[in-house]
């Protein structure tokens, strides 16, 4: 990924970028995005349960869609 240093980086994302980037995490993550998918959370959870400082942003626009537990499973619900 090219970015603006070697602390912080502003990069575009495809789904397989986000998950390869977060198995680079070690120390700290910084992410703001629209929404995130279900294995984004799976693999964000466990890196918090290693210690990895995460800080995550959402879009609050009323048209941002995003995951909520259980969605896409019967009683799961998207939010927007």
């Amino acid at each position: 990924m090219k970015g603006t240093s070697a602390s912080d980086r502003f990069v575009k994302v495809t789904p397989e970028s986000v998950l390869s980037f977060l198995e680079e995490a070690n120390e700290r993550i910084v992410i703001a995005k629209p929404g995130y998918f279900q294995n984004e959370i799976i693999k964000i959870l466990a890196l918090v349960k290693k210690r990895v400082h995460c800080n995550l942003y959402v879009d609050t626009c009323e048209y941002s869609i995003k995951w909520t537990p259980g969605a896409g499973q019967p009683g799961g619900k998207i939010a927007h």
